[in-house]
């Protein structure tokens, strides 16, 4: 199966410290800085090329105490042995190692890329929580890696912050760009805020775990778990490859949280690698639902910086489309079609009118079950109508002992050479088309 070759911003490691600042540098290193922010997927080396692999340099005896401190931490402490490494490790911390960690963690993130300089920086509070690190910078929001002080343990903390429409003062407030945008910004943030309340009511493995939220800074902010691992973009990046038994045993319970959602009337609507999180025993979480960016899309001057290209379905490319559980399945099946075949989806639009896109049937035959290839090319239709219609339909498709057969277009009716014989026979309606809108949206 050839290496998954998915473009994007998400996944950018912030850049390396300056190593003329020695001391705070080697209280990074020995922090391992690198886990608090996104894993950067390993550059491609060409055939030809001769990678050079860098020898590596002894620790500083700092670092060594730090990272033994750290090696220990991690390791289960129910035996008196190991809590014993622990204490010993921790005695042999350095009197100021908290303030070595603050100065790591600022000029770690002041070195980040442009972009990231939105966020609020290292140190500051919010409420209980202080901000150690920005996991993640998007258009609609800032994600960062923060302390519950009063039980002290790590959460993360996502933002709400349209870049396109606001700006952050000295004060760490947020205000609209244009007076004219408030009013998307806050219909943002209430469906921000609804999403949160939603979410907080889920208790599903694979559904991120929100466990309080609240306004502050003219914004609001949403605190979830927070767990070790990559995103599903990263984490087959590296892998490469992924068979039909792992495939399925990941992506099974997935789709059960997506159910639960499904079936409190919501949708996520920005399902992609980037968006499933991989824990690390290589259990699933669906993230980062798109609530607020579907409100901000409804009335910014471009409906397409609210979509994914190659994973949002034709419906979400107009404000008119009809949306429903089949929207969330097309953006999945895009997911499964990228781990079967390596390669992204073509855009909805560019399917509408002549669908010249490679079937998953086709372009990965052989390397998956043909079960699986159809359920993949069933779930992308171009035509909302011809697609699962749920959670329920698509799994079973999935796991069905032989490929599903997928519906036949209906064909119009013929065309006539006479006006009036064609004003009084209009083309047939596509099979299963459905007038009624069940689907509740914005509920």
């Amino acid at each position: 199966m050839s290496k998954p070759n998915e473009d994007g911003p998400e996944g950018k490691a912030p850049k390396e410290i300056d190593p003329s600042f020695s001391r705070v540098q080697r209280a990074a290193q020995l922090l391992n800085i690198k886990k608090f922010a996104q894993p950067a997927v390993p550059p491609v080396v060409p055939a030809a090329a001769s990678p050079v692999v860098p020898r590596p340099t002894p620790a500083p005896p700092l670092a060594k105490a730090v990272q033994a401190a750290g090696d220990a931490a991690e390791r289960t402490v129910a035996h008196p042995e190991a809590q014993a490494a622990a204490a010993t490790a921790q005695a042999s911390l350095p009197s100021d190692y908290a303030e070595l960690k603050r100065q790591a963690l600022a000029k770690a993130q002041a070195q980040m890329p442009s972009e990231s300089r939105l966020a609020l920086t290292a140190g500051s509070t919010l409420q209980e929580y202080r901000i150690d690190w920005t996991l993640g910078v998007g258009g609609f929001g800032v994600t960062y890696l923060a302390v519950d002080t009063n039980l002290e343990m790590q959460v993360a903390i996502k933002e709400y912050f349209p870049s396109d429409l606001v700006m952050r003062d000295a004060t760490g407030k947020v205000r609209v760009k244009q007076p004219e945008d408030e009013a998307a910004f806050l219909e943002g943030r209430d469906k921000f805020l609804t999403e949160c309340r939603t979410l907080a009511k889920f208790n599903h493995p694979n559904v991120v775990k929100v466990s309080r939220f609240f306004q502050m800074n003219d914004t609001a902010y949403m605190v979830m778990n927070y767990e070790s691992g990559a995103s599903f973009k990263e984490w087959l990046a590296r892998r490469g490859t992924i068979d039909e038994v792992q495939l399925l045993k990941m992506f099974m319970p997935l789709m059960d949280g997506l159910e639960v959602v499904h079936k409190a009337g919501f949708l996520h609507r920005d399902i992609k690698p980037a968006n499933i999180f991989v824990r690390e025993d290589d259990s699933l979480v669906l993230l980062d639902f798109g609530a607020a960016r579907h409100a901000i899309g409804t009335k910014s001057r471009s409906l397409t910086t609210i979509v994914t290209p190659g994973y949002a379905p034709f419906e979400q490319y107009h404000s008119h489309g009809k949306q429903g559980p089949w929207t969330d399945l097309y953006a999945l099946g895009g997911v499964l079609y990228w781990t079967a075949t390596g390669t992204r989806p073509v855009e909805a639009p560019a399917r509408i009118k002549t669908d010249g896109m490679t079937s998953a049937a086709k372009a990965a035959a052989g390397r998956l079950n043909p079960a699986i290839l159809a359920a993949i090319d069933w779930a992308l239709a171009p035509d909302e109508n011809r697609r699962p219609k749920s959670v329920d339909e698509f799994r079973k498709a999935l796991t069905a002992p032989t490929p599903i057969v997928l519906p036949t277009p209906a064909l119009s009716a013929p065309i006539t050479r006479t006006l009036k014989v064609l004003d009084s026979k209009p083309a047939q309606q596509p099979a299963g088309s459905d007038k009624k809108a069940w689907w509740k949206l914005g509920k």
